[in-house]
């Protein structure tokens, strides 16, 4: 099975063409990894070019835009070809997409948890609870088991 998921942020806005019949819409993400070396964090990002076919595929391209957060899943795609200037062999690995979940970025806290919504003086409304209180009409007490 080739099933390859991944979360990043667009390098470009994605362009759609036309492939024949069909369209295809391309786009690059770039996936930050950091991880502990002694006490010091280090940062490694890696790049994804990415292609997804058909109407998925032109729906990517009307909604999202560089710098975009995604989550990504597809198969690998090896191809090869000779350079016709060169002669050289050429080869890429791009992310055929089957999904790409459009993801809103929250602002965490120190620990990773997302922080509660705060009053703000433009909307003049109050944070949106995470739980709203639901009043019930249904009372259990009336019930006769």
């Amino acid at each position: 099975m080739n099933q390859f998921t991944i979360s990043g942020n667009l390098t470009r806005d994605p362009e759609i063409r036309m492939a024949g019949k069909n369209p295809l819409c391309e786009f690059g993400i770039a996936h930050a990894k950091r991880r502990k070396k002694g006490n010091d964090w280090e940062s490694e990002t890696h790049f994804f070019n990415v292609i997804q076919w058909g109407p998925k595929g032109e729906a990517t391209a009307k909604q999202l835009r560089k710098g975009g957060k995604v989550l990504v899943t597809g198969e690998l795609r090896y191809s090869s070809w000779k350079d016709k200037q060169t002669g050289q062999t050429r080869s890429k690995i791009e992310l055929v997409a089957n999904e790409v979940a459009h993801l809103i970025d929250v602002e965490r806290d120190f620990n990773g948890y997302p922080k509660p919504a705060q009053h703000t003086q433009e909307t003049n409304q109050p944070p949106v609870q995470a739980y709203p209180e639901y009043n019930d009409p249904f009372s259990y007490a009336e019930q006769p088991f």
